[in-house]
């Protein structure tokens, strides 16, 4: 028995004594949906976009391009921090583009494969403008 003791209390040590070399950010927070609001779009209010999955209160690293057509084609990515789990984006920045592509959103030291391509829409009977989700992908799939 005694043995036995010494061993459970030597393989203990081992376990504690170990470390590992990946250091995991215990406030990492992966974004995996992101919503945009349902009432018609306002220039002057600009594009809302809000990871929904995580808490408001979460601070985020954005990266986002005004796109020319679903392919991607960019004008040219903006690096954003936010406070919140909320962006927004001036219609200065996505004005005549009729897609919006984010393609990295998480919390610090974090990585991010999960990207969005939201779409402008209008509706044929009125003059309401609308953003859509129109792709959710990982990058690299």
């Amino acid at each position: 028995m005694k043995n036995f003791t010494y061993l459970g209390f030597a393989i203990l040590l081992l376990l504690v004594g170990c470390k590992s070399n990946t250091i995991v950010d215990k406030n990492c927070v992966s974004v995996t949906d992101i919503v945009t609001s349902s009432a018609c779009y306002d220039p002057a209010e600009g594009l809302t976009l809000t990871a929904s999955n995580i808490p408001e209160s979460t601070e985020l690293i954005w990266v986002i391009a005004p796109l020319k057509d679903s392919l991607g084609v960019s004008f040219s990515p903006h690096n954003q921090s936010t406070r919140t789990n909320s962006i927004v984006i001036p219609d200065s920045i996505i004005n005549g583009y009729p897609f919006v592509g984010v393609s990295y959103v998480a919390s610090k030291n974090c990585s991010s494969r999960m990207s969005f391509t939201f779409a402008r829409r209008t509706a044929d009977d009125s003059n309401c403008t609308t953003w859509h989700l129109r792709d959710k992908y990982l990058q690299g799939d």
